[in-house]
C-alpha cells in the first residue's frame, strides 16, 4: 500500500476512535495493529476510570491483546506488550492535573522491536481530559523525536488533536535515529474544557528493526515560537517527565 494513503487512512480511523471517546474523562493510552483502510486489529487501551483506577479494554473495533505488564497513575502509564510479533515498551505522560498547565502536554515514549519478521503496521495514541478551558487563542503542535537506538527501516509519524479532531498536519516522517520533526503550529480558539491527544503510526519495514521515539502533543499560549519550539529541551525527551500534579480526589478515596 502506498505509504501516504495508508497514513491518511490511519489518521482518519484514529480521529473517529478519539471522537467517540473524547467525552469520557480520564487519561488513556492505546497501541493496536492497523489494517487496510484504517481498520483496527489486535491491541489494547489502558483507560482511567472516574474513581482513578485503570482498566484494560480492547481498542474500539479491535481484539484485545493485553499488555504483558503495566502500571498506571493519574500522570504516568508504563509497561510492556507483545502484539502480533512486535514487542513494545511504553511510557505515557500527561500534565492535565497541573494548575493551569501551559503548555498543556501529553506524550508517549515508545520502543517497538520487530523480532518475528512481522509486516504488521501499528497505531498509538495518548490522551487526557478535561484540560481547563483556555482564554483566547492557543497554538497546537505535534513533535516526534527518535533516539540513538532507532533502526533505519521503520517509519514513525504523529499529529496532535483537540477533542478528537485533527487540527494539525502529520509531522514529517521519522526514518532514522536522532531525528526531530514538528508539525505546523496551528492557532485554535476554544472556550470550553478540552481533551488533548497525541496520535501516530509506526510502520515496520525491516525484520529485526527497532523504533524508539517520543511523540508529543502540545497546546500553548500565547506564542508558539517562545514556548512550543523550546519543548525539545524538556526531560520528556528521555522518557521521564517530572511533572508535579495534584492527585485526583477520587483516586485517593
Amino acid at each position: 500500500m502506498i505509504r501516504s494513503l495508508w497514513k491518511a487512512g490511519l489518521a482518519a480511523g484514529l480521529v473517529v476512535a478519539l471522537a467517540a471517546s473524547s467525552a469520557r474523562a480520564g487519561f488513556n493510552f492505546q497501541i493496536s495493529a492497523i489494517g487496510p483502510g484504517g481498520t483496527v486489529g489486535d491491541g489494547f487501551k489502558i483507560q482511567e476510570q472516574p474513581n482513578g483506577t485503570f482498566t484494560v479494554v480492547a481498542p474500539q473495533g479491535g481484539t484485545l491483546v493485553a499488555p504483558t505488564t503495566f502500571t498506571a497513575t493519574d500522570n504516568t502509564i508504563k509497561g510492556t506488550a507483545t502484539i502480533d510479533g512486535t514487542d513494545f515498551t511504553f511510557t505515557a505522560h500527561s500534565n492535565e492535573d497541573g494548575a493551569n498547565p501551559n503548555p498543556a502536554q501529553v506524550s508517549a515514549n515508545i520502543t517497538s522491536t520487530n523480532n518475528s519478521g512481522s509486516t504488521q503496521k501499528f497505531n498509538y495514541f495518548v490522551s487526557d481530559n478535561p484540560f481547563p478551558a483556555p482564554s483566547g487563542t492557543m497554538y497546537l503542535q505535534a513533535t516526534t523525536h527518535s533516539f540513538s537506538d532507532y533502526t533505519p527501516g521503520t517509519v514513525v509519524f504523529s499529529n496532535a488533536n483537540i477533542g478528537g479532531t485533527a487540527h494539525t498536519a502529520n509531522t514529517p516522517p521519522i526514518t532514522g535515529p536522532n531525528q526531530t520533526t514538528k508539525s505546523s503550529a496551528v492557532p485554535v480558539t476554544i472556550n470550553n474544557p478540552y481533551s488533548l491527544s497525541s496520535v501516530g503510526g509506526d510502520i515496520h519495514l525491516v525484520s529485526g528493526a527497532t523504533a524508539h521515539w517520543v511523540s508529543i502533543g502540545s497546546f500553548s499560549m500565547p506564542e508558539p515560537t517562545g514556548v512550543l519550539l523550546g519543548l525539545l529541551g524538556l526531560p520528556c525527551m528521555g522518557g521521564l517527565v517530572g511533572w508535579v500534579r495534584r492527585r485526583r480526589a477520587e483516586a485517593v478515596a
